[in-house]
């Protein structure tokens, strides 16, 4: 299947037919090259939910989830009959008292920034003093 020419050397046309994987002269990248980019659509993963939306929307969305979050946190709180002091500031930043607290959603926790990372707020409400 194979035509050599007199030197051994394999012509254009064979490289062209060669298999993608074993058995083939050309090396994987040659191959990808010939190939071309579509090929490698098999490899790409699926969009995620983030992925498909502008960052406008990604911060909308999350303000929208810490939003709710925040107001059933207030109402759990004042059936309990505790005031929590949180009020929005500004986008996902809130005040808490004199504090401003920038907030965000993590695996589905309100978790609070603290230094260089995060804090689940709740834990950050137990060791802040108010």
């Amino acid at each position: 299947e194979r035509a050599d020419d007199a030197n051994g050397q394999l012509d254009e046309a064979s490289l062209r037919r060669a298999p993608l994987h074993g058995g083939g002269d050309a090396s994987p990248n040659e191959e990808l090259r010939r190939l071309g980019p579509r090929t490698l659509k098999s490899w790409v993963q699926e969009p995620q939910p983030w992925q498909g939306s502008t960052p406008a929307q990604a911060e909308a969305q999350a303000e929208r989830q810490v939003e709710s979050m925040v107001e059933t946190l207030k109402a759990r709180f004042k059936q309990s009959g505790v005031e929590l002091p949180l009020e929005k500031h500004h986008g996902l930043v809130y005040r808490l008292g004199a504090r401003k607290l920038s907030l965000n959603m993590r695996n589905g926790r309100l978790m609070v920034r603290v230094g260089g990372g995060f804090c689940d707020f709740l834990e950050y409400l137990g060791k802040a003093s108010l």
